[in-house]
């Protein structure tokens, strides 16, 4: 399922450019190329991007997203999105340097 995130430096944080942008990006999946499987994957600690992520229409999806160490991320899917299943479990990758 494709995902849509959102990461602001800190002096651009609050002023709405999270929603406004995000918004035409998923317009642009959802009207222009008939997604409807769309979720929003929430850094841990982030406590604005939730509210963004409402905003935008997506719901909290139950349990969210395990990763195989344990750690939970707060996932949100748009209703229409098909669901995830309860047992997935995924794993981390390393980042490119």
């Amino acid at each position: 399922m494709p995902d849509q995130n959102w990461i602001l430096l800190p002096d651009y944080w609050g002023m709405g450019y999270a929603t406004e942008a995000s918004n035409a990006v998923l317009r642009y999946f959802c009207d222009g190329l008939g997604l409807r499987d769309m979720m929003a994957v929430i850094a841990p600690g982030n406590l604005k991007s939730p509210a963004v992520a409402k905003r935008l229409g997506y719901v909290p999806v139950e349990g969210g997203m395990q990763y195989e160490d344990g750690v939970i991320i707060p996932v949100f899917a748009l209703p229409t999105a098909m669901s995830l299943p309860k047992d997935l479990v995924f794993r981390r990758f390393d980042r490119l340097e």
